[in-house]
């Protein structure tokens, strides 16, 4: 579902709802009309190559137990491939009222489930190894990475978002809280099989 304020703008309202964050144009309260969005399309990813070595990149720590960030993750190659294709999709603005307890953001945004691009991206980039030191399903998991990660590591979220911020778009503050998730791993597949 998406929201139409009825404005001819971005359709943001402020905080009291009286004007447009995009124009400053007061705009008089209306309730949202719901509009019916079709089903994203999955997306044809382009190719990852060429990669990076897998044994040239690193993890570094920006926040303690916050931010991690892994530098040059793409080739320049990559990423200008990447961004040449994210620029086709079809973004959608997010809306300018907040679910309770949510920030307020204006942005657009491509959102899709897509188990097979979070697994290619997982075990064909050297995400994998540097995320979990390597392991594999018969070694013990490093002390150090479940301390870094808040447990065992095993994939990615197969939920792709992506973002693209104009002039005028913000997230507001906000606090995001650990996104845990449980997904089987093949440890796990391998204890069942044992038990």
């Amino acid at each position: 579902m998406s929201v139409d304020f009825g404005h001819q703008c971005v359709g943001i309202l402020n905080h009291s709802g009286e004007k447009c964050m995009g124009c400053q144009e007061t705009v008089l309260k209306k309730k949202p009309v719901e509009r019916e969005q079709s089903a994203p399309v999955q997306p044809k990813w382009p190719p990852l190559a060429p990669l990076v070595p897998a044994e040239d990149l690193r993890l570094e720590t920006l926040l303690e137990d916050q931010i991690v960030v892994i530098r040059n993750f793409f080739t320049s190659t990559l990423s200008k491939n990447y961004v040449s294709f994210l620029s086709s999709l079809p973004l959608t603005t997010t809306p300018g009222q907040p679910k309770k307890g949510e920030a307020l953001r204006v942005n657009d945004r491509f959102q899709i489930d897509d188990h097979a691009f979070a697994e290619e991206l997982w075990h064909h980039t050297g995400l994998e190894n540097l995320v979990t030191g390597g392991m594999n399903a018969h070694d013990e998991p490093r002390e150090d990475l479940k301390k870094l990660w808040g447990g065992e590591v095993c994939g990615l979220n197969p939920r792709i978002r992506i973002y693209r911020y104009s002039k005028g778009q913000f997230f507001d503050q906000h606090c995001k809280q650990r996104d845990s998730q449980y997904l089987p791993c093949q440890l796990d597949e391998d204890i069942a099989s044992a038990g």
